[in-house]
C-alpha cells in the first residue's frame, strides 16, 4: 500500500522547526526527500549527505531542481538553491508551499 504524501501548512513547518532547535526539519526534509525522490533513490542517504560539508550544496541544489520539477516549475530551482542558502526560513516556506501545489496537480 503507497502512502500519499500530506499536505503541510508551510509556517507551521518553520515554527515547528524553530521551536524543537532543527529536530522537526531533520524530519522534515527527510518526508520531502521521500516525497519528491525517484523511487531507487534513498532518501536516508540524501539526508545524511546533506550533513556533510560540500556534498550538502550538491545535494541541496539536485534537491531544489526536484521541487521544480515536483511542482511543475513553480518557482524555478536556481532562485530555491539560492534562497535556500542566503535565507533557509524562506526558501523553506517557499519549498512546502511548491509541494503543496505539486500534489494537488498529481491529486
Amino acid at each position: 500500500m503507497i502512502k500519499l504524501p500530506k499536505e503541510r501548512n508551510p509556517i507551521l513547518v518553520l515554527v515547528f522547526t524553530l521551536i524543537t532547535f532543527g529536530i522537526y526539519g531533520i524530519y522534515w526534509m527527510y518526508q520531502v526527500f521521500k516525497q519528491v525522490l525517484d523511487q531507487d533513490e534513498s532518501p536516508i542517504l540524501w539526508l545524511l549527505g546533506m550533513m556533510v560539508p560540500i556534498l550538502n550544496f550538491v545535494i541541496l541544489w539536485k534537491f531544489c531542481q526536484k521541487v521544480e520539477d515536483y511542482s511543475g516549475g513553480e518557482h524555478d530551482g536556481i532562485i530555491l538553491f539560492i534562497l535556500y542558502v542566503v535565507f533557509a526560513p524562506a526558501a523553506i516556506i517557499l519549498i512546502q508551499m511548491d509541494l503543496n501545489k505539486g500534489l494537488k496537480m498529481k491529486g
